[in-house]
């Protein structure tokens, strides 16, 4: 083969070669695309999960404020029942040692009564003598 030849050989075996290359290239071009729109869908999918996320942390903070909000409101409700146990039970002692003088007063009342039934008895019976005596009295002749 002729020195001619050869180059031509090897030219047109650089040209076959550089052809396969090209058509690797575009190929790999190709899948760059590709994966570029994926890598695109996957950073909008990460820039909608990342606002989603953002929105989950708004409301994780709104509902740790009325959290905080419940949790003040029954500390204060149990403080007024508290209070208000503490007033039942006052009054509840008050109410007891008012039955007691209920019950000491009626029993001095009681007394009295038998006092005053005893005292309508004689006064009962001084009135009955001194009618009894006043009639003795209208019977006989002046």
């Amino acid at each position: 083969m002729s020195k001619e030849e050869k180059i031509l050989e090897k030219l047109e075996l650089i040209q076959s070669q550089l052809k396969e290359q090209g058509q690797t290239m575009k190929f790999v071009q190709t899948q760059l695309k590709e994966h570029g729109q994926t890598l695109e869908f996957v950073q909008t999918q990460l820039k909608e999960h990342g606002q989603t996320l953002e929105f989950v942390q708004t409301q994780l903070k709104e509902h740790g404020q009325t959290l905080e909000f419940v949790q003040t409101q029954l500390k204060e409700h149990g403080q007024i029942l508290s209070a208000l146990i503490h007033a039942s039970e006052v009054h509840k002692a008050d109410n007891d040692k008012l039955a007691h003088q209920v019950a000491h007063l009626s029993g001095e009342l009681k007394e009295g009564f038998k006092e005053v039934t005893e005292i309508q008895k004689s006064l009962l019976e001084m009135y009955g003598s001194h009618e009894a005596e006043i009639r003795a009295l209208k019977r006989r002749p002046v």
